[in-house]
């Protein structure tokens, strides 16, 4: 995908770059976002515009509190957002928080909520298509 922003129906897609904030100074993430509008109202978008607000911007915030592994996932897998949950401030669901983690942060991850590391091995193989 080109940096550019590309517009098919009610889906906008870019990429965007992700360093600063509380993110190590020498890393830079590059993801690939498809943005959509859908059940976003048109006052929802005029208030934005007219706020001064910017959804990329708020997106760009949000990633930044988000962990190294976690952008890494993103930057490999790329993000599937809605212009409503960006302007919520909530950019990711639990289930994709947890597929953008690496292999060893997901077991841990799953270690927390008592799930053994053969399981949760097993279930990160299956959700990434690797072999057991």
């Amino acid at each position: 995908m080109s940096k550019k922003l590309d517009i098919n129906g009610k889906v906008a897609t870019f990429t965007m770059s992700i360093q600063g904030g509380k993110l190590p100074d020498s890393f830079k993430a590059i993801i690939a976002v498809a943005m959509n509008f859908e059940g976003a109202t048109i006052e929802d978008l005029y208030k934005c515009c007219a706020s001064g607000q910017s959804a990329r911007v708020a997106l760009q915030a949000q990633l930044r509190t988000k962990t190294v592994s976690e952008l890494n996932g993103l930057a490999n897998n790329g993000l599937k957002v809605s212009f409503n949950d960006i302007m919520k401030g909530s950019v990711t669901k639990p289930i994709d928080r947890l597929l953008a983690l690496s292999k060893d942060d997901f077991i841990l991850e799953l270690a927390e909520l008592g799930i053994d590391t053969e399981q949760a091995t097993k279930i990160y193989n299956f959700k990434h298509g690797l072999e057991s």
